[in-house]
């Protein structure tokens, strides 16, 4: 178990709450789902998900496995 958390440390993002909120207002989405969906927008990549109201209000940051997969 030691290993495995040695292996995260330096692996931590930061997220401002005003970006997650700024998410949630915007789409109606849980604060809960912002937070992944800011945290690709922050390091420059997608979100794969299957959550059908993710995919809907985010498009250009989520994408299902199968687009995902065909990247």
């Amino acid at each position: 178990m030691c290993h495995a958390a040695s292996c995260l440390l330096g692996g931590e993002h930061a997220l401002s709450a005003h970006a997650v909120l700024e998410l949630v207002a915007r789409t109606k989405c849980t604060a809960y789902d912002c937070e992944y969906a800011a945290l690709a927008i922050s390091l420059g990549t997608v979100l794969v998900t299957e959550d059908k109201t993710l995919l809907a209000a985010l498009p250009k940051v989520c994408r299902n496995l199968a687009k995902a997969a065909q990247a």
